[in-house]
């Protein structure tokens, strides 16, 4: 499972429509097809109600959704914090030279 997988599945089940949610996403749609896909396979359970190109969460899987939310939340404070720290050694070194 890819923080991208789950980035992608965030938007389909909010946008609830494979098509819009690719063109949203700026990508192809049957690439946005394959990763949810792959990203079904990798956890081995369906995620949606496929109706055409709408797509709902099942209700089961509210919870999992709710989580990447969460995830996303932590990997942005992660990166955020390791940019400062780069960015005060980088300062650091540069004024002490």
């Amino acid at each position: 499972m890819e923080l991208l997988q789950l980035q992608y599945f965030q938007r389909v089940a909010r946008m609830e429509h494979m098509t819009k949610a690719a063109k949203d996403l700026r990508i192809a749609q049957p690439a946005l097809s394959k990763t949810i896909a792959r990203l079904e396979r990798d956890i081995g359970v369906p995620l949606f109600d496929r109706k055409g190109n709408l797509f709902h969460l099942l209700h089961i899987k509210q919870p999992i959704c709710q989580r990447t939310y969460q995830l996303s939340w932590l990997k942005e404070r992660y990166l955020s914090q390791a940019a400062n720290t780069f960015r005060d050694f980088f300062l650091q070194s540069f004024i002490y030279r």
